[in-house]
């Protein structure tokens, strides 16, 4: 057990004392730093619900209970697992892909985020290193982080009926380093990123059978760019974590210009994302996102894709794509059965979501809107962090396809 006590008598800018136990691994200063700004008020209950939202949304921890003792706020916690491995492998239509890695959010016990994962595409080696620093120079408004990538991604094409009629593959080589503040206890935040694209679109990797209908319809997935991307964004509001279970309102906007090589225009993309969590008896979740996306980029990589792994179950990933998209997810999540080696965790959940050459014309075109829906089963470990196992079943109800379960780590959204 670590214990800090700060005095009114030895600090005179705090007027109350703070004791930590249960952090075995995690470095008290770390839970010091996320409540300091506190501690020149007297003790009351807004103050003890900020500080306990606070620690919560550190992520660090499974439980939090605060107690005040006499002029000592008491802060007794349960640490979670925070070392992630990494581990997939998939093969199929001559293709064979494997990634290896490991991260952890708590590093030395000092919140901070290390990662690195090894990756191979049919022998060509790939990957990224990262890191990530909230409480940055010991402010807890702070953010700051850095990506080295590799990346070598298939991206497959489709036709109305789900069919697929080729594909490229992307080989990029990527620096993306970014700064954020937040303040008004995180209710407004600030960000500035730099985003360098080194791309290289070819059929590298790519089987015989897709090369040939990349010939049969005409697609030429050939070329190269160097792409400078200058990012600004700002949220208002903010979303609270109590381990699993999330609660609040937020909206971002994220604006970008984006020099690249193969032209002298300097070009732009916009993201508006808003997202909305109401818990009910810590035990269910109503969660709804919305979003518009919209860029005047050419480049293939960088259109707006929908359907899939993380837009809209029951379509194929990245089935349908243009230089603009909304979409709509609604879910609601309960438990089904809680003990302490887990939790089973039900959801059903509606996805929505349409494809259009500018914000407009994705609300306006004749194309229908993409409309599937379903039930889902999610497997949680409240003790690891962000471990999640998911499993839905899902049935498109417009621009039907045949393909219907899809599973996946995390949340949907």
């Amino acid at each position: 057990m670590k214990l800090l006590l700060l005095t009114v008598f030895s600090f005179s800018a705090f007027a109350f004392e703070i004791s930590v136990s249960g952090n075995s691994r995690t470095d008290t200063d770390v839970v010091i730093t996320e409540l300091s700004d506190l501690m020149s008020a007297e003790i009351s209950p807004e103050i003890i619900k900020e500080a306990k939202r606070r620690i919560w949304n550190l992520r660090l921890f499974s439980s939090v209970e605060i107690i005040k003792f006499d002029n000592t706020l008491k802060i007794e916690v349960t640490e979670r697992w925070t070392t992630i491995p990494i581990a997939k492998f998939s093969s199929g239509g001559d293709t064979t892909y494997f990634a290896l890695g490991a991260y952890d959010i708590n590093t030395l016990g000092q919140n901070l985020e290390l990662g690195a994962q090894y990756e191979e595409l049919n022998e060509r080696p790939a990957g990224v290193v990262w890191f990530r620093k909230p409480q940055f120079i010991d402010n807890r408004n702070l953010n700051i982080g850095m990506d080295f990538w590799t990346i070598n991604r298939i991206r497959l094409f489709y036709d109305t009926k789900g069919e697929e009629v080729g594909a490229y593959t992307l080989i990029r080589k990527r620096v993306n380093t970014f700064l954020e503040y937040k303040w008004d206890d995180d209710f407004y935040l600030l960000g500035a990123q730099f985003d360098f694209h080194n791309d290289e679109v070819s059929e590298f990797g790519l089987s015989n059978e897709l090369i040939q209908k990349n010939l049969s319809n005409d697609l030429n997935f050939k070329g190269s760019s160097i792409n400078k991307i200058y990012k600004v964004y700002f949220r208002l509001g903010r979303v609270n974590f109590q381990n699993y279970l999330v609660d609040g309102t937020d909206a971002k906007i994220e604006s970008s210009l984006v020099s690249t090589s193969t032209g002298d225009e300097t070009l732009s993309d916009s993201i508006f994302t808003f997202r909305h969590y109401t818990l009910f008896d810590n035990n269910m979740n109503f969660a709804w996102q919305f979003s518009l996306e919209s860029t005047n980029l050419e480049n293939i990589q960088y259109q707006k894709f929908v359907g899939g792994f993380s837009e809209v179950r029951g379509y194929k990933d990245g089935q349908f794509y243009d230089q603009a998209i909304w979409k709509n997810n609604l879910e609601f999540r309960f438990d089904v059965l809680e003990n302490k080696i887990g939790v089973i965790q039900g959801a059903v959940f509606s996805d929505q979501a349409k494809e259009g050459k500018n914000i407009n014309d994705s609300f306006n075109s004749s194309n229908e809107v993409l409309l599937s829906s379903g039930f889902g089963i999610r497997l949680i470990s409240p003790q690891i962090f962000r471990f999640v196992a998911r499993l839905d079943y899902a049935m498109t109800h417009t621009r039907y396809v045949d393909q219907s379960i899809s599973f996946g780590i995390q949340q949907f959204f």
